[in-house]
């Protein structure tokens, strides 16, 4: 393993303007297909923004050993822009929270814009980081990816609820020469360089660093190092000002191909919380199929609607009733979480799908603050016949194991149960029973509130590829799912204005040029554009046919120099076509913007990463 290093290294913006926006498309060259990545490890790097203020007291970083070999883990931790660093000995047992309400942050603070700030963790053994961070009353808080299952490409969004809303992706370089652009769907601009595009190809060294924003929500852009090097990415939404308080959240951005297409949800219960799923697929024709509970029934529905890039769908579920959702193609699922009236705070959370279900324990502690109350609640997902087989244990005293209320459908064609669960102050450990079938998995997020802040973040998952490579926006799955969610006869497809009887669902469009709402229209303008395409085709090749015959005539006159010319331009046709058989074999995706047959120009402006 290479731990990550730092060092301060100049910045250099590449803009290249661009008159298209890439597909995701090609091979997936990041590793072997396949490959099998988790959320814990060995070496971390835990971004934390600044720009709505420092953390205060409570702020912290949790880290759990996994599975340790033996009885405890050593950590380090290393403030990578200052001189602060930490031991400590993490029991396997018990988790250990270290402060980052720390002196060393606050010149970082107050740079224009703020430098987020960066901290390096590195064990002996296999560790779960969780990041929680107190800023004026709101709560923050996201489970860290290790450095080897980070990508070169992801899929960025958000939820902005107001026009006072801010979004904002901090991109972090983990090696040199990291080259990276953001292709967003709405209006974007980069911090402190208002005066660039916002699609500019950025380059960093080891941790440099750059910050999106934008008033709009991210509407599922795409964020690509151009040679696939790992990058960091952290999203939420906060309040332009504090005058209202922050409600900010955060999230880590989840590897493009880690995105699954089945995916269970449970909202959270409490008292002044709203929960909103938000549906953002990668793909054009993506067909999303849901199953929820309908109160006025007393059923549970089945409904569909096709969406391409660029779009969002945002559903609402019943309290403590579970829902499914699938999708023909890979798709991101966020779960927004609102708490009061008006809203105070916000949460953000990547739901994992059921390809990222795990059979591995974790163990955690609830989150405690000094004189303040923190309720706290777990939701568990699992395969309705093997949901028994998890565990829950309380760490104190005899590691009693506590129940779960199962939620499940499945005489209305779910496969997925759920369970929700409120838990007092302690240390858990969760997992599945040591003789559990080897097809047992689950997952686990954690949720917490108080009366001015609510946070959520991933107890228990994986960050296994699902997609190997994609052909004409047909994406091939390294494990295709075998189960379909629900018999396609009983699907009800419907388009965006027959939504009357889905009073929870609010589909929203990015304003990208050539996207449509409408599914009828989508498939008109697709039907269009081939039949464009093929009389263009036409024409080409009548044009090409009429040339080839014109320049025969003109060979007959001009032999001799004729004869030089189709040597030169049979030499550069050589040249051209050596290439693009260079570029076509190379292990980039199909639509990366360099390989583009699209006119740039490039400037290079040096400028000083403010660290």
């Amino acid at each position: 393993m290479c731990p990550f290093s730092w060092f301060a290294s100049a910045t250099v913006f590449i803009i290249t303007c661009l008159t298209v926006v890439p597909m995701v498309n090609g091979q997936f060259n990041i590793t072997e297909p396949g490959r099998r990545t988790h959320i814990y490890g060995q070496d971390f790097v835990a971004v934390i923004p600044l720009t709505t203020g420092l953390p205060e007291s409570g702020s912290s970083l949790q880290i759990a050993c996994v599975s340790c070999q033996s009885s405890s883990a050593t950590v380090r931790i290393t403030f990578l822009q200052g001189n602060f660093s930490e031991n400590v000995t993490v029991q396997a047992t018990s988790p250990h929270f270290v402060p980052l309400s720390i002196f060393e942050l606050e010149p970082l603070a107050t740079t224009t814009p703020p430098t987020p700030a960066m901290f390096n963790i590195t064990a002996d053994e296999n560790i779960t980081v969780t990041v929680l961070v107190k800023i004026a009353g709101t709560l923050n808080a996201y489970t860290a990816f290790p450095v080897d299952s980070l990508d070169g490409y992801y899929i960025v969004a958000s939820y902005g609820m107001h026009d006072e809303d801010v979004s904002e992706l901090t991109v972090i370089a983990t090696e040199p020469e990291t080259h990276f652009n953001l292709h967003p769907y709405s209006d974007v601009t980069i911090l402190g360089h208002e005066d660039l595009p916002a699609t500019a190809q950025i380059q960093r060294g080891i941790g440099g660093w750059v910050t999106y924003q934008t008033n709009d929500s991210f509407m599922g852009g795409h964020l690509q190092e151009v040679t696939n090097k790992p990058l960091i990415g952290i999203v939420g939404t906060h309040r332009a000002s504090a005058e209202y308080g922050w409600a900010q959240s955060l999230d880590q951005l989840h590897l493009l191909v880690s995105l699954g297409t089945m995916y269970a949800v449970m909202p959270v219960a409490g008292n002044h919380l709203r929960n909103i799923f938000r549906i953002v697929p990668v793909w054009e024709n993506t067909n999303i199929t849901w199953i929820s509970w309908h109160q006025s029934s007393g059923k549970y529905r089945h409904e569909s609607y096709i969406l391409n890039s660029g779009h969002v769908l945002d559903l609402t579920f019943d309290s403590n009733k579970i829902g499914q959702i699938q999708g023909s193609k890979p798709f991101l699922l966020l779960h927004h979480i609102q708490l009061g009236t008006p809203v105070v705070d916000t949460a953000l959370v990547t739901v994992p799908p059921a390809e990222q279900f795990t059979r591995q324990s974790f163990t955690f502690a609830t989150y405690e603050l000094p004189d303040i109350e923190v309720d706290t609640y777990i939701t568990t997902l699992a395969p309705c016949k093997y949901f028994e087989q998890i565990s829950l244990k309380n760490m104190a005293g005899s590691a009693s194991v506590l129940d779960f209320e199962k939620t499940s459908g499945t005489e209305d064609g779910l496969e997925y149960c759920g369970s929700i669960r409120q838990l007092e102050s302690g240390v858990y450990t969760i997992g599945l029973y040591p003789h559990s079938p080897s097809e047992a998995v689950y997952s686990a997020i954690l949720y917490g509130k108080t009366a001015s802040g609510v946070f959520s973040y991933i107890l228990a998952s994986e960050l296994n590829q699902v997609t190997c490579s994609v052909k004409d926006t047909e994406p091939t799955l390294c494990h295709p799912p075998t189960v379909p969610i629900q018999p396609a006869s009983t699907v009800q497809t419907q388009t965006v204005t027959d939504m009357t009887d889905a009073t929870d669902v609010t589909i929203e469009t990015s304003t990208t040029p050539n996207k449509d709402k409408s599914t009828g229209n989508g498939t008109v303008i697709g039907v269009v554009i081939a039949v464009v395409s093929i009389v263009v085709g036409l024409i080409i090749f009548g044009c090409c046919l009429f040339k080839h015959r014109l320049l025969y005539s003109k060979l007959r006159l001009s032999r001799h120099s004729q004869d030089l010319r189709i040597c030169d331009d049979l030499s550069e046709s050589r040249h051209l076509l050596g290439r693009w058989k260079r570029l076509d074999e190379s292990e980039y995706l199909e639509d990366n913007p360099l390989r583009q047959n699209v006119r740039m120009h490039t400037i290079t402006d040096a400028v000083s990463d403010g660290l």
